[in-house]
């Protein structure tokens, strides 16, 4: 279920990439939309190729360069913000099960105590702890002592 909705979280973000990349002018927007997609998968690696996109934009675009680099810049911004506040939370939360605030304070957690890898794996282990208390923990607290059988004296 984590791969399916990494890989549903990957092709959105290359077809709003693509989209947003081909109406401001950027060379090439396919490229950067499909490198971008494949990044996501990395917290905060889009932003490298989006940069690098404006400055290929400024090199090539002939006709107001300047603006064109401010909208490449601020449609890759926007994106990879919708994609790691609204579109990772969500479409993983629903694919494992997890809530939006869940997979949402997990991200922002795991991020504040273990940097990059928190990031990183901060879904995965919330699933996981989601698991071990639902087969684990729980059972433990509703096991009930067995009934005493009466006895025949």
């Amino acid at each position: 279920a984590f791969v399916v909705g990494r890989t549903l979280i990957a092709l959105v973000v290359t077809a709003l990439t693509w989209l947003g990349f081909w109406a401001v002018g950027c060379p090439l927007p396919w490229l950067f939309a499909v490198g971008i997609g494949l990044l996501v998968i990395i917290p905060l690696a889009p932003l490298i190729l989006v940069a690098v996109a404006a400055i290929a934009t400024v090199a090539t675009v002939e006709a107001h360069p300047v603006w064109s680099a401010v909208g490449v810049l601020g449609i890759g911004i926007a994106i990879v913000i919708l994609e790691a506040y609204a579109l990772t939370p969500w479409i993983l939360g629903r694919k494992l099960e997890l809530g939006f605030f869940t997979v949402l304070a997990a991200t922002l957690g795991f991020g504040i105590l273990f940097g990059f890898f928190g990031v990183l794996f901060a879904v995965p282990l919330a699933a996981v702890a989601k698991l071990l208390g639902k087969e684990v923990v729980l059972p433990l607290g509703r096991k009930t002592p067995p009934k005493e059988t009466p006895s025949r004296d």
